[in-house]
Parts: C-alpha cells; sequence; structure tokens
C-alpha cells in the first residue's frame, strides 16, 4: 500500500482541495470495499486516489472507533494536482 500524504493546512493545494469538498457534497456513497492506494491523510480523514483514477474514496472514524467510507465518481484526472 502506498502511505497517504500529507497536504499542509492553508496550502495551495489544501485550499484547492477544500474548494473541490465544497463543491462535491452531493452525490457520494457508502462503500465497504478496501482500497490500497495511495492518498491524502489529514488527521483521521483519509482520501485514497490515484493520479488519473476517475473515482475517489473518503475514510473518517465516526463511533466507537469505526469509520464511515463513501466513493464518488469523477472526472478522471481531476484530483490529479493533490498527489503532483
Amino acid at each position: 500500500m502506498i502511505p497517504p500524504q500529507e497536504i499542509p493546512v492553508n496550502s495551495h493545494k489544501y485550499k484547492m482541495f477544500m474548494h473541490w469538498l465544497s463543491e462535491n457534497n452531493c452525490g457520494w456513497h457508502d462503500d465497504f470495499a478496501t482500497y490500497e492506494v495511495g492518498g491524502i491523510k489529514q488527521g483521521d480523514f483519509t482520501l485514497f486516489y490515484r493520479l488519473g483514477c476517475d473515482w475517489v474514496v473518503i475514510s473518517f472514524p465516526v463511533k466507537n472507533g469505526k469509520a464511515k467510507q463513501y466513493v464518488k465518481g469523477i472526472k478522471e484526472g481531476e484530483l490529479d494536482f493533490l498527489l503532483k
């Protein structure tokens, strides 16, 4: 598994990602699969994504140490800026 990278808060990438999240807060679906692709980690929040991909997965803890995981289809390469 490729370890997730962390994006510094208030960096250009972070601001671009926060904007992307605010524009993409609908269309997410529960997902129970396990993903072993690189991604972004910010505290307990993890985004799984790889360059050129047309889907993204987010994971974060909810209660009792259990995590929720959601997937969303996106335009191919839409989040490549995060990994460059």
